[in-house]
């Protein structure tokens, strides 16, 4: 799980307790302090979707729309730094992405189920969440149109797959008074074949069922990707249908283009309401568990009831243990770094150790076991592959977010004085912890909680930008 299940937990216990904003420290959430409490937003999972979102939203301060609230909107916004805060507040105006309300409501969850063209079980499932054989699949409801409309679009047919999902297709790819279209020359010359591939081509990014899912509209929607354009409409009383155009460029706009636009759409395309691809195709947590890159037991337990209504949610496993040993190239031989009792140990003598530092003091450079040594302490180190990876997997852990897990790993031998990259030592990364509970253990162990990382901090200035005065108050004594 993204959100450690001990926070998940927590969290829940808080909320149904009628403490949302506990609930919402635990999961790191700060709403503004004008907002009042919302019991029906469930931190963690708001989290537990936002942790999902591409590393290039989320660590640019991109700020994600939750719905109306009284006059404005309510915002959630991940705040730059580490550990990165959600921030909710209230706007004016909506921004440019909305999250779903199954993300982040408690009491929408179901509506995952539905966005994945559902009714009482979730597509190619039942309702206690048994994968269904081939002879199980594409039955009456909802979810054998959707089952259906799938394996078409999985075997390329993707044209067919929007006409069995319920819509009319219309093709303007082709229509000279569309404007020119980057194609094959067949398609061009009117090939029905390459047509039809070219077409199915284009759609295959998307999945068509869900839009019909989405609650029909009054006004029309778009999606974009390069040279094309596709727009939805759901018109009173008829099958919704879906038009795929060509997007030129400015440059390359055919003169007339705006009025072909007009009579076909009553507006220019520009003026349609564009919503995100990714928002309308198969939700990730659904295609992990098709291709069997994600377990029941990964998912939040209020997404497990949501997809799987008939089945116990499912705790998740505890993390594999780090290794206590690695292995590394050293002169020509391989040798074993060993953990145990908070340190590392080498195959070598401290005169063999003494005469590599030496080397590298004349202007060479540590390498196998002394560079292991060596680098856990000093980033400026460059440490053999393999310990450079258990290094990341200790750093992950920390950003997990669970004391009980690191202090699992200090009680399996894990040396403590590793540094990240740019320098911070476990005490500057205390902030990703609750509570402070691993500061006398990490103190004792000898941390200096003077040393500075890259940025010249402290580990009590981290805390303090952080605004954990508590780990300031610790660090302190």
């Amino acid at each position: 799980m993204a959100v450690p299940a001990y926070v998940v937990e927590h969290a829940t216990r808080l909320r149904l307790a009628g403490d949302w904003r506990g609930a919402c420290a635990v999961a790191n959430v700060v709403p503004d302090a004008s907002l009042a409490d919302l019991p029906h937003l469930a931190p963690d999972l708001l989290r537990w979707y936002l942790e999902r979102e591409p590393r290039w939203r989320t660590f640019t301060g991109f700020r994600f729309g939750l719905g109306r609230h009284g006059a404005g909107w309510l915002v959630a916004r991940m705040a730059y730094g580490e550990p990165q805060r959600i921030e909710l507040h209230v706007e004016a105006a909506p921004p440019a992405l909305e999250l779903p309300r199954y993300q982040w409501d408690s009491g929408c969850t179901a509506e995952l189920r539905a966005r994945c063209g559902g009714a009482t079980r979730t597509p190619f499932f039942d309702p206690a969440g048994r994968r269904l054989e081939p002879d199980e699949l594409g039955g009456a409801g909802p979810e054998g149109v959707t089952e259906r409309a799938l394996a078409r679009h999985d075997a390329g047919r993707s044209a067919d797959a929007w006409a069995e999902a319920g819509f009319d297709l219309r093709v303007r790819l082709f229509d000279p008074a569309w404007g020119p279209v980057r194609t094959s020359a067949a398609a061009l010359a009117g090939d029905e074949r390459a047509r039809g591939r070219e077409v199915d081509k284009v759609l295959a990014g998307l999945r068509p069922v869900h839009l019909t899912l989405v609650e029909p509209r009054e006004h029309p929607v778009r999606l974009d990707w390069p040279g094309r354009g596709l727009v939805v409409e759901w018109p009173a009383g008829a099958r919704p249908r879906a038009t795929l155009v060509p997007m030129p460029t400015r440059k390359e706009r055919a003169a007339g283009r705006d009025a072909v636009e007009r009579a076909e759409f009553g507006r220019p395309i520009a003026e349609i309401p564009r919503i995100w691809p990714d928002r309308v195709r198969m939700p990730p947590e659904v295609a992990g568990l098709l291709a069997g890159t994600l377990s029941r037991a990964g998912l939040h337990p209020l997404v497990q009831a949501a997809l799987f209504p008939a089945a116990v949610p499912l705790r998740p496993p505890a993390p594999p243990p780090l290794p206590d040993r690695v292995r590394v190239y050293c002169g020509g031989a391989v040798h074993a770094i060993v953990m145990r009792d908070g340190a590392l140990h080498v195959p070598h003598s401290p005169g063999e150790i003494d005469r590599e530092r030496a080397l590298a003091a004349l202007g060479g450079r540590v390498q196998g076991c002394v560079a292991a040594l060596d680098g856990w302490r000093d980033p400026a180190v460059r440490m053999p592959r393999q310990m450079r990876a258990l290094r990341d997997r200790v750093l992950a852990l920390v950003r997990h977010g669970d004391p009980d897990a690191l202090a699992a790993a200090l009680d399996r031998g894990l040396d403590p004085h590793l540094r990240d990259t740019l320098g911070a030592t476990l005490l500057h990364l205390l902030p990703h912890f609750p509570g402070t509970g691993l500061v006398p253990r990490l103190l004792a162990a000898g941390l200096d909680p003077s040393v500075r990382e890259c940025f010249n901090r402290t580990a009590a200035e981290r805390a303090a930008e952080a605004e954990r005065p508590d780990l300031v108050r610790a660090l302190a004594a």
